[in-house]
Order: C-alpha cells, then structure tokens, then sequence
C-alpha cells in the first residue's frame, strides 16, 4: 500500500497537478527493492514573460542636430501669428517640436530583464578573452593555459566591479550635489 500525503498551503495548492509512483528508478538507499517508492508531484506554474521595454536611449543622441531642429522649428513658430494669442496652443506646438526632434535624433533601445546599463565595449573584449582562453584551456589543460585562464578571469572581474563602481557613483552623483 502507498501512502499518498501532501501537506500545503497558499497559492501553491492551485498549482498542483498529477502524483504518479516512480517504480523504475533507483535510489541510492536501495528504496523500491524494499517496497517504497518516490511519489513525484507536477507542479503547473505559468512562467512569466520577460520584461522588454523600449527606452530612449539618451546618451547616444546626436545633440547637435537636435539642438538644430529644435531652433529651426521653434524660430518657424515664432513666425505664426495665431499662436501668440493662444499659450496653450504655443506650448502644444512646442512639445511637438521637442517629441519630434527626439524621434529624429535620439535612438531607442530595448531594456529586458538581463539589460545590465554598466557594460561596455571594454566589458565585451574581457568577456570574449575569458571565453577564448577558457575555450582553451578545455581543449589542452596544460599548466600555462590555466594560467592563462586565470589571469584572463581575474582582469574580467577587476575591470567589472571598477565598472560597476562607477556605475553606482555616477548614478549618486546628482543625490550629492542636491544636498549641498
């Protein structure tokens, strides 16, 4: 006879699915050969998607062009004369100057989950070195491309936490200078 007991609660309860008996394998304490088996329970769970989000990438504008666009259609603004009697349809016209010197000369980029805003091209070059000696080292494990491997690791991880660091210290910079 089997004993068939799960004890739980919360939202886990709803996700319960099938039990089943697990005759075939072999545990190492020799268990189905003494009459006990493993009861396996299926769990439903929905994964959740991944966060995608488009972004304005705002450090690879091409600012002067913006600034340009901007200037132009601002100046053309000035010339109509309906809008200057109006502040509401002048600061309408405006923003729509701004939105679309924006689409024109500011890129988009695509944030997710595994977005990480502190790599960088140097970031890149470490990373496909590691992977280059590591590739390596797995297929001729002498003692000089361990070394290599090592060295290749120790200068990725020096390099990403100085990365990291400043990262962080550029984001608390404008924290600092508003407290003065």
């Amino acid at each position: 006879s089997v004993i068939d007991l799960v004890v739980c609660e919360g939202a886990v309860t709803r996700s319960l699915g099938i039990q089943w008996l697990e005759k075939e394998v072999e545990l190492f304490t020799g268990a189905p050969r003494r009459g006990h088996y493993p009861i396996l329970h299926q769990l439903q769970c929905n994964i959740k998607e991944d966060f995608r989000q488009v972004r304005t990438d705002w450090k690879k504008g091409d600012w002067e062009a913006w600034t340009e666009e901007v200037e132009r259609n601002t100046w053309l603004l000035s010339l109509c004369s309906n809008t200057e009697q109006n502040g509401q349809v002048l600061w309408e016209k405006f923003l729509q100057i701004l939105q679309s010197a924006t689409a024109n000369h500011v890129p988009e980029k695509l944030v997710t989950n595994n977005s990480k805003p502190y790599w960088n091209r140097e970031l890149t070059i470490l990373s496909n070195t590691v992977q280059a000696a590591r590739t390596s080292y797995q297929q001729r494990a002498t003692p000089r491309n361990e070394v290599l491997l090592n060295e290749a690791k120790a200068d990725f991880k020096r390099k990403l936490i100085d990365t990291k660091k400043k990262k962080k210290y550029t984001a608390l910079i404008p924290l600092r200078t508003e407290e003065h």
